[in-house]
């Protein structure tokens, strides 16, 4: 039953640009308490390398954000592709600019017999 459904991928995006903000936002509150620490200039009852670590553990959440936002770029141009068919170069190099040119650079040379050499700047 839910195999049928839609995607919803304008959620998700949102989602996931919405959680990146605020783990910037907490990162930069850690990154500060770690300098303090480091620096003492504030008491606390924490290892500094506990600090770091949590610092740390922020940095990795935020590339997994972005290792997810790739896969779900990478899932809506498949999708796109299933249900469009793009055999014209011009559709193509439309698709590089509305996605985005570097990833549907690497898409296209791994899956297409042609590539995709559009520059970010051409205009068609």
């Amino acid at each position: 039953m839910l195999y049928q459904k839609q995607p919803t991928y304008p959620i998700i995006s949102k989602m996931n640009k919405d959680s990146e903000n605020a783990t910037i936002e907490l990162k930069k509150f850690k990154k500060t308490g770690l300098e303090l620490i480091q620096t003492y200039q504030i008491k606390n009852v924490i290892n500094p390398l506990l600090a770091d670590h949590v610092t740390r553990e922020a940095e990795h959440f935020l590339f997994m954000i972005h290792v997810l936002e790739q896969r779900l770029k990478q899932k809506q141009i498949e999708r796109f592709l299933s249900l469009h068919s793009c055999k014209e170069g011009v559709s193509i190099i439309k698709i590089c600019i509305n996605i985005g040119y570097e990833f549907l650079k690497f898409y296209f040379k791994a899956n297409v017999p042609f590539s995709c050499n559009a520059t970010p700047n051409q205009t068609y």
